[in-house]
């Protein structure tokens, strides 16, 4: 028999979810705080013409939000083995190493390039990376690089070291954008007679990033809404709970927790949702080749509990190649799309879900296809969006499919819908990238 929580119990609970809810808040609130300096930033570096200049304008807002203290920004070399030092900033600490000494591409900063992703060591000391320091080289206690990228390719580094504390996820996230925007402020500094074009992809990136506040905005609605909501539900049964107790009535006692369970597990689901979402788009894991089929099986595995209430026939093709990439992402993927193909089968009969791949030209289409509901054309692109739920009566946090979305996006890939309409099915279609074709888009 289950231990009934204590009043004291369920007030600790109370207090917990009350301040989840307020660092959900904050940290809502200081990602939106800085789409205005980058803008800003934007604005500021299509008035520098020079390419040291440039740089160490956006190297400089850069290093003052992730709290840095010293670093560089460097571009490699025509022959793609070396970085060349566009200028560095040692932070007021010594160096001597000679500034003529070649800067190969080696240790940490090769990842860098290699994945043409931000990553960082916070305890760099004592890191398998410290072997590759030169003799007189500035102390380093903790260290981030962020990849120029270019047309596919990291053409140079965005780099960061010294932190008061450590880098983390924020870091990442404010670093990645400002290596997009040392990136083309890089073209422009090249190729100041294709400026219109130029300006043009800076009124991209505006336009992108006002579209990333809005969804900022929406994660600060979302989190004052959705998570309010359960949390005045907690309270209000406490009371009643409270009054249950004093009564001695068990059989609504149990009804109330019961409610107040419910409304926590509602929290948990969108708070874990949100995690994930936060996380699409930072330092990438270890990339591996895998044989697609093996995530499909995993990923089937793993939804096993909503396939048992429908009982669709699972036909798997048995052409699937393999991909490459970060495995578990891909297979969360995967596993999202399958549960709600099986979560929208409506009254259908005899539910079908189909996964395979088909060519089309060069490119490999992968498909996950049921024989549900379907999705009107007006609808297809609006699924995708954050908490853009079509039916507000389903269960669900309406970030799934965003999530589905920004990893396929973060692999290289892109996703997109087939369905003829209500009642016609729904075939979700995406690309991956098998590994010559990811090496190609990440490696110099």
């Amino acid at each position: 028999m289950n231990k009934k929580p204590t009043y004291a119990e369920l007030e600790k609970s109370k207090e917990e979810l009350v301040q989840a809810l307020q660092d959900a808040e904050a940290k809502a609130q200081r990602f939106s705080l800085e789409i205005p300096a980058l803008i800003h930033t934007l604005h500021a570096i299509t008035k520098n013409q020079g390419l040291a200049s440039t740089a160490q304008a956006v190297f400089d807002v850069c290093k003052k939000k992730v709290g840095a203290t010293a670093g560089y920004v460097a571009l490699l070399n025509a022959d793609g083995v070396e970085n060349e030092v566009l200028f560095l900033d040692s932070g007021g600490l010594p160096c001597t190493v000679d500034p003529n000494l070649p800067m190969p591409i080696r240790g940490l900063r090769s990842e860098a390039y290699l994945n043409a992703t931000v990553v960082y060591e916070n305890d760099f000391s004592s890191s398998k990376w410290m072997k590759y320091m030169p003799k007189g080289h500035v102390r380093l206690d903790n260290v981030m690089f962020a990849p120029l990228v270019l047309d596919g390719k990291a053409v140079g580094l965005l780099g960061m070291a010294n932190k008061n504390g450590n880098f983390n996820d924020h870091d990442v996230w404010i670093a990645t954008l400002f290596g997009e925007i040392a990136s083309v402020a890089l073209r422009n500094a090249r190729s100041f007679d294709q400026h219109r074009r130029v300006e043009e992809e800076m009124e991209f990136l505006i336009e992108e990033l006002k579209e990333k506040n809005k969804e900022l905005e929406r994660f600060i609605y979302t989190i004052s809404h959705d998570l309010k909501s359960p949390i005045i539900t907690i309270k209000g049964f406490l009371g009643l709970l409270e009054q249950d107790v004093a009564r001695g009535d068990i059989d609504r006692m149990r009804a109330d927790i019961g409610r107040i369970r419910n409304a926590a597990e509602k929290m948990q689901h969108l708070l874990e949702d949100l995690l994930k979402l936060s996380k699409i788009g930072g330092s990438v894991d270890a990339l591996d080749e895998v044989p697609f089929k093996d995530i499909v099986n995993e990923a089937t595995n793993t939804v096993a509990g909503r396939l048992q209430e429908r009982k669709p026939t699972i036909e798997i093709t048995s052409d699937l190649p393999s991909v490459y990439g970060e495995v578990s992402r891909i297979r969360g993927a995967i596993e999202n799309l399958i549960d709600n193909a099986a979560k929208f089968m409506g009254d259908q009969p005899n539910p079908i879900i189909e996964i395979g791949v088909q060519q089309n030209g060069d490119e490999t289409i992968f498909y996950i296809r049921d024989n549900g509901i379907g999705i009107e054309s007006e609808y297809h692109e609006k699924v995708f969006g954050l908490f853009d739920k079509l039916d507000q009566n389903t269960e669900g946090t309406g970030i799934g499919l965003t999530i589905v979305k920004k990893t396929i996006e973060k692999h290289g890939g892109r996703i997109w819908i087939e369905s003829e309409g209500t009642g016609k099915g729904t075939t979700f279609c995406f690309t991956l990238p098998g590994r010559t074709e990811a090496m190609k888009r990440r490696v110099k």
